[in-house]
């Protein structure tokens, strides 16, 4: 598959060149591009040589692309991990806003830039804590990635001052840390609707998702905030190695739901109880993922695999889901004679 898409960048490669080769050399001039106070007359040639250029490196750049092997690729998380994080990545729930403070629900992405959404005397002062908290655990981030939710974004500003880090270490993320969506429940109690989101979430599983709001406000399951979590993390794997990252998140399900992915080999069953890793306001956690390390398969087992795998094929899953272990190597027998 790789040679033949080095072949396809070859091809399209050799076709510009040669009608860069075959093309007059002097055309009419009928391009005019003002700019300001005067003309500027541009050839069709030259015209045409500037998109050969940005033809050029577009090939090559997909070409780059297209040819890298999957190895070279960043690929988004499998549950359980396979292999340990190339960064430590602290998770931490940004300060109170005055709508929790009010103990009300606001979701909805429109308000996230809202002065309901900013931080509280005492979010400030969470923040605060917050900070002493990691000096004295020796964590110093060098990136802060924040929601570009008003109270999500201040808390990371207010940590950068305490860590002395400049702008350029604060990245505001617009999508994967917004908080969730809870639809119906804007605008309602807080503690209450949490309550019950919490609950149906456990009892209906990974695609347990509020009603949508009657004002459009819209919902997530939570197979939808982990698939934005996954891509937060993969992103930030794929971006650093070696550096410490803290992650604020405007609310709590975002974070409980990646560490209950990530918390054991069961992710299935651990995740729809992601309200047990609930995080407060400022509190904060490492991520520490259960890591499930590939197992080596003997030859034995492969060959066993390979027998079940052929059987499968040529009896179908149903009736093998009936078959006892010892009638595993007739079903092979049979199926040498399989096309």
């Amino acid at each position: 598959m790789r040679k033949f898409y080095e072949q396809i960048v070859f091809i399209l490669l050799l076709v510009l060149y040669v009608r860069g080769l075959k093309f007059p050399s002097v055309t009419p001039r009928f391009l005019i591009q003002r700019q300001k106070n005067h003309v500027k007359e541009i050839s069709f040639v030259s015209g045409f040589m500037q998109f050969q250029k940005w033809a050029f490196s577009s090939v090559i750049a997909g070409g780059m692309l297209l040819t890298q092997s999957p190895s070279e690729t960043n690929a988004l998380l499998t549950y359980p991990l396979r292999s340990e994080l190339k960064n430590n990545i602290m998770l931490m729930k940004s300060g109170e806003s005055t709508a929790e403070e009010k103990n009300v629900v606001e979701t909805n992405p429109i308000k996230k830039l809202s002065k309901r959404n900013s931080l509280t005397e005492e979010g400030i002062q969470q923040v605060f804590n917050a900070a002493n908290q990691l000096i004295q655990e020796g964590f110093y981030p060098s990136y802060i990635w924040a929601g570009n939710t008003e109270r999500s974004y201040e808390t990371g500003r207010l940590l950068a001052q305490e860590f002395a880090l400049g702008q350029n270490r604060i990245v505001p993320e617009y999508s994967f840390l917004d908080a969730r969506a809870l639809g119906k429940y804007e605008g309602k109690p807080l503690k209450e609707s949490l309550d019950e989101v919490h609950k149906q979430d456990e009892l209906v599983g990974l695609s347990s998702k509020p009603e949508r709001g009657e004002d459009e406000t819209p919902s997530e399951s939570i197979t939808q905030v982990l698939a934005r979590d996954n891509q937060l993390i993969s992103t930030i794997e794929s971006m650093y190695s070696g550096e410490n990252v803290l992650v604020i998140s405007p609310d709590s399900d975002v974070l409980s739901i990646l560490v209950a992915a990530l918390h054991s080999d069961d992710p299935d069953n651990d995740i729809p109880r992601h309200a047990q890793f609930h995080f407060d306001n400022g509190e904060f956690r490492p991520l520490k993922p259960y890591v499930k390390p590939f197992r080596q398969v003997s030859l034995e087992e492969e060959d066993a695999e390979t027998r079940k795998m052929r059987a499968f094929r040529m009896k179908g899953i149903g009736e093998i889901s009936n078959t006892i272990d010892d009638t595993w190597f007739d079903l092979w027998n049979e199926s040498n004679n399989y096309q």
